[in-house]
């Protein structure tokens, strides 16, 4: 090659569009690995907490206090079930959606919603396990666990978990089960599992019915181990658009209900909390005591932030997933990181669940003693477990959201100031819990929700073949 070919090839490499980082294999692998965890999860949490789900709440707490180490593992793997749950269901969905697309809409949406309800049941294991450990009055702490159960919140999170997540798998299962890559028989074990779940009573049958999810659940991750790259989701691409490669069926296509209803879900967490945190009767900085008066003394507002929990908990992680989903095939790396960050974040953000809320409520309801109560939801409030998931909100969606931001910058997605906009919305709200300035928490949220709302806004006028893969009408081929 002569130097005047060189020079042309150096000068064409140099013109050539940057492509951008191919983490496909990763995001495969991860969705694989955090598959049947939840279940497994859940198995070793019912297994190992002391007494019988069917037992009285006496009899709990008898058990609690004769066994606190066990009741302390089993609350750890609460958390790691509350923190993996809905990545699972999105796991298997992936895993389905091609082969089966009109089933994992179904199943997915079934499911998704019946573990995001989960995030938010009123669990009175806490209130036994504190009642115990800190040897608090029996009787008050039986009686305030039944009344906590009994609430009709509590009990909707319940029967909205129960019921959705039955239904849900079931049709997921099926989906499971016409997947190519993976085992018929795991598609079937996840089929019947949701259904076990409620019909088999016992620590030991709800442990077993929960472990059979989590061996379902790995069938979708031998299928995505399976997957070839391309049969997983679209190619990377560089700073400038690139046609789409596949182009959609005629007919139903399930790519734009799931488009759809992840742009009209984007907003909603961050504008629910936006307005909560406006109107909250207390500043951050308030110690504990007087946070709890606070709440006593406006059970309107702690009625409705109960309530609207019901709202949060299906919605928290989509105006991140919409984030992630315009930004991830044109900043990986920055889409990436940032949802390993912000989707756990706000996942434990609606897993702290509704239990020392409907306590506070109670009290200020004059159904329980407000001293006793104060000190059960303190108690509750200041476990590690609970302060784990502070913790991965805090840092999770603070940082998270940054880079979010960053990414939809990086992506070319919206314009640069909406990118940006985001990306500093969530430090206003820090500067804010920090000063105790509600109108700057206002804004602070508001510009998350601004910044969701854009990413959602693309998402509807995004064609579905740049949305994600078309629907697969024969086998995906093997690695």
């Amino acid at each position: 090659m002569t130097s005047k070919e060189d020079s042309s090839a150096i000068a064409s490499a140099r013109s050539a569009p940057e492509r951008a980082r191919d983490l496909r294999t990763f995001w495969r692998r991860a969705l694989a690995i955090v598959a049947p965890l939840p279940g497994v999860a859940l198995a070793l949490e019912i297994g190992s907490a002391p007494g019988s789900p069917q037992d009285t709440p006496d009899q709990q707490l008898t058990a609690y206090a004769a066994h606190l180490g066990q009741a302390d593992f089993s609350l750890w793997m609460g958390v790691l079930a509350v923190l993996t749950a809905v990545p699972a269901v999105i796991a298997v969905g992936w895993a389905t959606r091609r082969a089966a697309p009109r089933l994992t809409l179904v199943g997915g949406l079934l499911t998704l919603a019946g573990f995001s309800l989960a995030l938010d049941l009123a669990d009175t294991s806490p209130i036994l396990y504190v009642a115990a450990r800190d040897g608090l009055d029996p009787q008050s702490a039986v009686q305030l666990a039944q009344l906590v159960a009994e609430h009709p919140a509590a009990v909707a999170a319940l029967l909205g978990f129960l019921l959705a997540q039955a239904a849900g798998l079931l049709v997921l299962g099926i989906a499971l089960w016409r997947t190519p890559l993976a085992p018929r028989w795991t598609g079937a074990l996840l089929a019947v599992s949701g259904i076990a779940h409620v019909l088999i009573p016992g620590s030991i049958g709800g442990a077993l019915s929960w472990a059979a999810t989590g061996v379902g659940c790995a069938g979708a991750s031998v299928a995505l181990w399976r997957t070839r790259n391309q049969d997983f989701d679209l190619p990377p691409l560089g700073p400038k658009p690139e046609p789409a490669p596949f182009s959609a069926e005629s007919g139903f296509d399930a790519r734009s209900v799931w488009r759809v209803l992840l742009a009209a879900t984007a907003p909603v967490t961050a504008v629910v909390i936006a307005v909560l945190r406006f109107a909250l009767p207390y500043n951050t900085l308030d110690d504990a005591r007087t946070v709890f008066e606070q709440s006593l003394a406006h059970q309107t507002f702690d009625a409705v932030a109960l309530w609207s929990g019901l709202l949060l908990a299906p919605t928290a992680i989509c105006g991140a997933l919409a984030v992630v989903w315009i930004s991830r095939r044109r900043a990986p790396v920055l889409a990436t990181i940032g949802a390993f960050l912000a989707v756990p974040g706000f996942i434990a953000l609606a897993g702290q669940g509704q239990t020392p809320n409907v306590i506070t409520l109670l009290a200020a309801q004059h159904k329980a003693d407000a001293g006793f109560a104060y000190d059960v939801a303190n108690a509750v409030q200041s476990l590690p477990q609970a302060g784990a998931l502070v913790g991965v909100f805090v840092f999770g969606h603070l940082i998270g959201t940054i880079l979010l931001g960053m990414a939809l910058w990086r992506s070319r997605s919206v314009p640069s100031w909406i990118a940006w906009t985001l990306a500093v919305s969530q430090p206003i709200h820090l500067l804010s819990a920090m000063t105790g300035n509600h109108p700057l928490d206002l804004l602070g949220w508001g510009m998350t929700a601004f910044g969701f709302a854009a990413a959602a806004y693309v998402l509807l006028r995004m064609p579905d073949d740049e949305f994600d893969l078309a629907p697969a009408s024969e086998q995906v081929g093997r690695l």
